[in-house]
């Protein structure tokens, strides 16, 4: 049983798509992001339809295009997503949508075409039990699978470097999920029929950000019809305008989780005076780092977990050791944290610690400042060592 790392991604702009018919245009809106721009279209059990946005139709921080002469048939269900220059789904995933009649009878070619490879998922999912993919031979790897929430987050499952995988399924039950698969070439395997997650006695997997369809979508502009096709995912209404809500509401809600996550490790760790044997800075897995500089060691433990949420990307730069008169150099430590498509955290810390004429250290001064887009807070967290005894030993 094996869980690649879950990337999740948050609304950065907002997205108006109008009615789709068949061969007809189909018109989308957006306020915000940053150009390029890509429009995915995942049509159940097709092949992707990936359009790329010319520059031209975006200005000013709005955009406007339309999908010249939709190529599906009338009853396709499907989902759109948009993505910008920052990430994949920046701008959202819809809710179902289903083709309607053609308005103008024009004549497109709605054949599609042939899959570069082929995946096959289990019949069932479970939340917290594991959901297997398999038969994807003829694939690249690694592959890329990636899961889109109807009206919610997108999430992907990467690098799949083995021709079965097995994932435990951190969803929440009731939730609907599509799975597509691209492989290291950017070949296409398809999309997958909509699933809904079935519940189970098991809910030790999920956590307060585990994927759901509680995020923002892209609205419509105007009502359309179901087909006879059934789905318990929420999908768009037979009369009435379907207007989602504002996308971007996930980005507070992911800035007030970041927060109360770090306050949480930073209160755990200061009530901990654990002492720790010493190794070498160059053996010790990330994110502890320890060093040691003559007779005066100190140590810092960093650690920051989202669950499934990626990795914090450190880059550490150490002064010299202390000097013939025994007095430190300034140590500093700059470490960066990149969540993608929720902006930039960047945290600086600068621990100094001189020592007196016995080589006992006598104060450590630590500044830290932890940045988020929009939050502004200084959130410290260091645990300096206990001084050197007269001995010099910790």
């Amino acid at each position: 049983m094996r869980k690649s790392p879950l990337l999740l991604f948050l609304h950065a702009f907002s997205v108006t798509i109008g009615n789709p018919t068949q061969c007809d245009d189909l018109p989308v809106s957006w306020t915000g992001g940053q150009a390029p721009f890509q429009i995915l279209v995942t049509a159940f059990d097709q092949p992707l339809y990936n359009i790329s946005v010319p520059a031209s139709a975006f200005s000013n921080g709005k955009g406007s295009y339309s999908i010249s002469q939709f190529p599906f048939t009338t009853g396709t269900q499907f989902l759109l997503t948009m993505s910008d220059n920052t990430g994949f789904g920046t701008g959202g995933t819809s809710t179902v949508l289903t083709v309607g009649s053609p308005v103008a009878n024009n004549n497109c070619n709605i054949t599609s075409p042939s899959l570069d490879f082929c995946f096959s998922t289990a019949s069932t999912i479970q939340q917290c039990n594991d959901y297997t993919f398999s038969g994807y031979d003829d694939a690249v790897l690694p592959v890329t699978i990636t899961g889109l929430i109807p009206g919610g987050t997108s999430v992907i499952l990467y690098p799949v470097t083995t021709s079965n995988y097995t994932w435990v399924a951190d969803v929440k039950e009731g939730t609907s999920l599509l799975f597509f698969m691209t492989d290291s070439q950017g070949r296409d395997g398809g999309v997958d029929n909509l699933k809904t997650v079935a519940d189970s006695t098991d809910a030790s997997c999920l956590n307060a950000i585990s994927p759901s369809s509680t995020s923002s979508a892209p609205s419509q502009t105007s009502s359309q019809s179901n087909s006879s096709g059934t789905s318990s995912s929420t999908s768009a209404g037979s009369s009435g305008p379907n207007v989602g809500i504002i996308a971007g509401a996930a980005v507070g809600g992911g800035v007030l989780l970041v927060l109360s996550i770090t306050l949480v490790i930073y209160y755990r760790q200061k009530a901990s005076r654990g002492h720790l044997q010493h190794t070498s800075a160059g053996n010790l897995p990330s994110p502890l780092i320890q060093t040691q500089h003559g007779d005066q060691r100190f140590h810092i433990e960093r650690f920051f977990t989202l669950a499934g949420a990626g990795s914090a990307l450190p880059r550490v730069r150490t002064a010299a050791p202390a000097d013939e008169t025994g007095t430190n150099q300034t140590t500093e430590v700059e470490r960066f944290f990149v969540l993608a498509g929720a902006g930039s955290a960047l945290p600086r810390v600068r621990t100094a610690v001189p020592a007196d004429e016995t080589g006992t250290n006598q104060t450590t001064e630590v500044e830290r400042f932890f940045v988020l887009a929009g939050a502004g807070s200084a959130l410290p967290r260091v645990r300096p060592a206990a001084p050197a005894d007269e001995a010099g030993t910790n």
